[in-house]
């Protein structure tokens, strides 16, 4: 259940729903009334907290904690190199980012290896983050029907 009202003096709330605005009557906006259900039906499971640095799970649920590598892809894709899978995640270690949770995806990799003019300005080249590429070759026995 929750509270009555809400206090944002100094109070730190990792989630904000379920109050309305002004609703102390002042006009304020700042949200002080507690107005429905929003809280007790939502279903929180499996969130990251950036301050303890660790997953919270629903234990009230019989749902599974396993979760894939990638919620978009089954497999790491070929094209990802020697990027590790999954390159971003609160389980993903030792990457490069200050919290050691992200390796550069490709994208990022081309970026870095494209070169720049004086200006500053990339140059891209598809050589550069893709290696040589096998272009098509140019059709041959074409027609030209003039009408």
């Amino acid at each position: 259940m929750a509270p009555g009202t809400r206090n944002y003096s100094g109070t730190f709330y990792a989630f904000d729903f379920g109050y309305d605005s002004g609703g102390d009557g002042s006009g304020s906006g700042v949200p002080t009334q507690w107005v429905g259900l929003a809280y007790s039906t939502a279903f929180l499971h499996g969130n990251y907290d950036t301050a303890s640095k660790s997953v919270f799970w629903d234990i009230g649920r019989t749902v599974s904690h396993t979760l894939p590598a990638s919620l978009y892809l089954n497999s790491k894709p070929s094209w990802f190199g020697s990027t590790p899978w999954p390159p971003i995640g609160p389980d993903v270690a030792q990457g490069m980012d200050a919290s050691g949770h992200v390796y550069a995806i490709p994208a990022l990799v081309c970026y870095n290896k494209t070169p720049k003019d004086s200006n500053g300005m990339l140059i891209f080249d598809a050589n550069y983050c893709y290696g040589q590429l096998s272009r098509p070759a140019p059709p041959t026995n074409l027609t030209i029907l003039v009408q």
